[in-house]
């Protein structure tokens, strides 16, 4: 089983990162490409030409990937960027609720005020 919360057919929330499956087409439809199997992940960690989102080939890396990159936050191995992506994810982490300590909960919309 696994840790991201399913949302729909193609989505899964996980500590403040949405997965998709899939990517969207940059080029003309901007429908989702049946030809490359796989999941991307936003917010993303870096920018790839043409794909928004971090891209994984199985649901199971993109979630070995969040939880590397939550463990790397912890322990101040993150570069500037990267460390604003986690913390973006965090923040929405915890307005959607999420299991996760939230910095700043004081600014989150689902009520818990300290």
């Amino acid at each position: 089983m696994n840790k991201a919360k399913k949302i729909d057919a193609n989505t899964w929330h996980y500590r403040g990162f949405t997965i998709h499956r899939n990517y969207m087409s940059s080029h003309g439809t901007r429908r989702v490409c049946s030809s490359q199997q796989g999941y991307r992940t936003t917010p993303q960690t870096h920018s790839s030409a043409g794909i928004v989102g971090d891209w994984t080939s199985t649901l199971t890396k993109a979630v070995e990937r969040i939880d590397d990159l939550h463990r790397r936050y912890a322990a101040g191995e993150l570069q500037y960027t990267t460390r604003a992506t986690v913390e973006e994810a965090i923040r929405t982490a915890c307005e959607r609720g999420e299991p996760i300590d939230c910095p700043d909960q004081h600014l989150c919309r689902h009520g818990i005020d300290n």
